[in-house]
């Protein structure tokens, strides 16, 4: 079986605007074996078909009193595929965020993932910038090979 993990991680404070879901810029990859991981486009893009357990968490500085805070893995650029979301009590001056962890098939040429997060207050956010904190990695769980048709004699 082919080896591919990655480990890719943020290193500058990202705005997260009201209302929407934003793709994180994960900039730099310290481990990136297989080369699945773009830090240009902040995808994990792999060669190679299979099944890939994915996990991601996005950490969120002074996050208030009941604003929804979503974590996201989005397949293909569309609708999220799993999500954590995050609402605390009372407004908490510490990093909070979800940590999100799914199993995605993903065909090894054209489709990728990325790590988005989502900011469901009234007021714009700001991604807390360690890379202990905010981060994606992955690995390939189960290659898939596909056979050659069957020959007749």
């Amino acid at each position: 079986m082919t080896a591919i993990v990655f480990t890719a991680v943020v290193t500058a404070t990202q705005s997260l605007p009201p209302g929407v879901n934003t793709r994180i810029n994960l900039t730099v990859a310290p481990i990136n074996v297989g080369g699945g991981f773009n830090t240009a486009t902040s995808r994990f893009q792999p060669n190679v078909a299979g099944y890939y357990q994915i996990s991601a968490r996005a950490m969120v500085d002074n996050v208030p009193t009941g604003n929804n805070l979503g974590t996201y893995l989005f397949v293909n650029g569309g609708a999220m595929s799993a999500a954590g979301i995050a609402r605390p009590y009372s407004t908490i001056p510490d990093p909070i965020g979800p940590m999100v962890t799914a199993i995605f098939m993903l065909n090894g040429s054209s489709d990728y993932v990325e790590l988005f997060v989502g900011n469901g207050g009234g007021a714009a956010l700001n991604l807390e910038p360690s890379p202990t904190f905010t981060e994606m990695s992955g690995f390939l769980l189960y290659e898939v090979v596909t056979q050659p048709p069957a020959r007749s004699c």
